[in-house]
């Protein structure tokens, strides 16, 4: 997208100080909401593979939610599934 094409262009292009060209608009939030959409993907694929050859895996194992236990303290409350 053409978004990832200028957050790439700035990355590349070394500046470690907020040019003016990039203008920030600081916002306070009483209730903020993060959503992890899109590229999550937790190697489905993988464990029907496994799951053929009798062998478990950590999807199997531990679920959906085991990926997201060690980054959960990190957005203040329990993360919604």
């Amino acid at each position: 997208a053409y978004v990832d094409f200028l957050v790439e262009n700035v990355i590349d292009s070394g500046v470690t100080q907020q040019d003016d060209n990039y203008v920030l608009e600081s916002v306070k939030l009483t209730n903020p909401t993060v959503n992890i959409l899109a590229d999550t993907y937790f190697g489905e694929d993988y464990t029907r593979k496994r799951q053929r050859r009798g062998i478990e895996d950590s999807l199997q194992k531990y679920g959906y939610t085991h990926s997201f236990e060690k980054i959960k303290s990190f957005f203040g409350q329990t993360i919604q599934y």
